[in-house]
């Protein structure tokens, strides 16, 4: 039997309205580019920034190994997760500004790229990237591309786009984004994310913004089901948001779907900026909202100290959104998390 798992969450108008007329009352700042760490100088070339975001977004994802945490110090900083990540690739930048040369990519080793990515932990213990083979074939499969194409940076490549997110000639920025095996999610949650980063670098403005999404990742789903803005509507389902079940490829891609269709019903009804918003819902549900112990329950500060310093969010005791959401007053929500899916593709 084909499998059918429509079913598994539907939108919460209501909810949605409500968190959109919430957003246009909240005073927040964008995340600026301005962290030395992670982010590349205005002083580098436009091409190196470019390939920066292009090739560092093309691994963002999951980065955690199994049981353990993607952790390690940088110049005297704790970085986890993305942060890291963001990191690392920038200091090899530093080092070689031709690292990102689609010849050099295509000439790294699988043992060169995991000594780029293993770190060592505040306990000691050496730590590597999930998967490190399977993101180096991911750059690599975006090097020949781009060398087939006669270029060795992502502008010139997506220069017949004209800055169109979609064009009826398909050659629209996302639609030449998924000849990438990286950016080949079909809810192109890696592709909005470059958008988003190309945009605040200044390195392209889109002329229809119409046509663009929040990049749906794990806290994003996390807070859609906590804030209430998607309703479990299967009980038979309902375990896979409570333990790590493993789900299918087709139940991930209509989670998700269903998931994103809730977000631009919320960017719709709401003034602010797409791409702010996105700032703002990654980093509470990075710092205020994850997996195992929300804010909200464990009375932690720690996380909404992070965002009002990252934001200059003005509300919240623990979270932002606790006159908003659905998970601050009932168990039943904030015990939901994120499905668990292994994927390249968020």
């Amino acid at each position: 039997m084909k499998e059918n798992p429509t079913r598994i969450v539907e939108i919460n108008k209501k909810q949605c309205f409500a968190f959109s007329h919430f957003l246009n009352e909240l005073v927040f700042q964008p995340e600026e580019l301005s962290d030395k760490l992670m982010y590349p100088p205005t002083t580098f070339s436009k091409e190196n920034i470019a390939n920066f975001f292009f090739y560092t977004v093309a691994i963002d994802h999951q980065t955690h190994p199994k049981n353990k945490a993607f952790q390690g110090i940088i110049n005297g900083k704790l970085l986890k997760g993305a942060d890291l990540l963001y990191a690392i690739t920038l200091s090899l930048l530093k080092k070689n500004p031709s690292f990102f040369d689609p010849n050099n990519i295509l000439n790294l080793s699988e043992n060169e790229f995991q000594d780029f990515f293993t770190v060592k932990a505040p306990n000691n213990e050496l730590i590597t990237i999930y998967n490190p083979n399977e993101r180096l074939n991911l750059w690599k499969n975006a090097a020949k591309i781009l060398k087939e194409h006669n270029t060795k940076d992502i502008l010139t490549y997506l220069a017949p786009a004209n800055n169109f997110l979609l064009r009826h000639d398909n050659n629209g920025i996302l639609q030449r984004l998924k000849k990438f095996k990286a950016y080949s999610d079909p809810l192109e949650k890696k592709s909005f994310l470059l958008m988003k980063f190309l945009s605040k670098a200044n390195l392209i403005t889109l002329k229809d913004p119409q046509n663009l999404h929040l990049p749906i990742d794990n806290h994003l789903i996390r807070l859609a089901l906590r804030i209430g803005l998607v309703d479990v509507i299967n009980p038979n389902e309902k375990v896979i948001f409570l333990k790590d079940v493993p789900v299918t490829e087709t139940k991930d891609f209509e989670i998700r779907r269903v998931i994103r269709s809730a977000y631009d019903l919320v960017l719709s009804k709401t003034t602010k900026d797409s791409f702010a918003i996105d700032d703002l819902l990654w980093h509470v549900g990075r710092q205020c909202c994850p997996k195992n112990a929300p804010s909200c329950q464990s009375r932690d500060t720690k996380g909404i100290k992070k965002v009002k310093e990252i934001l200059y969010v003005e509300k919240g005791k623990y979270c932002p959104f606790e006159s908003v959401c659905k998970g601050f007053h009932e168990k039943a929500y904030r015990e939901l998390r994120e499905h668990f899916y292994r994927s390249y593709y968020y």
